[in-house]
């Protein structure tokens, strides 16, 4: 990863002015463009997807050339990844949270993930919480494209910040290949 990918990846926005009428005057306008977590809300039924880009997450899985590469291993040097968001203020604050995993396989084989719900408000201590799995997913070739889905329940993650671990499950998969995580998707339905 290079340098300017780190500084691109830690900024969460990028603030531009537009001036719509030629020169300097009240009639300007602040467009916030989130760089670090893009997001799309549905105008049907509320549901916001938030979008971030494998520079924007940490933990101990090493950057491959497409994103963070796991090993098929449960603990170690690269068996993690996290991302911290601050709880979004549009939430409902009752509908379960979606999160989705972007992949890619390097070897054939089932493989699934899951994801421990923490979340933290001002002053609070570490505190583990069980793992949600996610669906099982087959690589039948590879460099394959896989998603994967985990599903949150609202009343796991109350407090202002969430901290989602994101750790690959090696029991009862049949890959033994490193798998990239390119991307994640946060989905919840917001206050209309």
């Amino acid at each position: 990863m290079s340098n300017l990918s780190k500084i691109f990846g830690a900024l969460l926005y990028l603030v531009v002015i537009i001036n719509f009428t030629g020169v300097a005057s009240a009639q300007n306008k602040v467009v916030v463009i989130p760089l670090a977590g893009e997001d799309y809300k549905d105008p049907t039924n509320g549901l916001r997807t938030l979008l971030f880009d494998a520079d924007s997450i940490g933990g101990s899985a090493p950057s491959s050339t497409l994103g963070l590469s796991f090993s098929n291993t449960f603990n170690g040097s690269s068996c993690c990844a996290f991302l911290v968001m601050k709880r979004p203020a549009d939430w409902n604050g009752t509908s379960d949270i979606t999160v989705e995993l972007f992949t890619r396989g390097v070897t054939t084989g089932t493989d699934s993930f899951f994801v421990r719900p923490r979340d933290y408000d001002d002053g609070d201590s570490f505190s583990d919480a069980a793992g949600v799995q996610s669906d099982i997913r087959d690589f039948t070739s590879t460099l394959q494209f896989r998603q994967f889905t985990v599903s949150l329940q609202a009343a796991s993650l109350p407090k202002d910040w969430w901290f989602l671990l994101m750790q690959r499950n090696t029991s009862g998969g049949t890959n033994t290949g490193d798998i990239d995580l390119l991307s994640v998707a946060v989905s919840y339905t917001a206050v209309q």
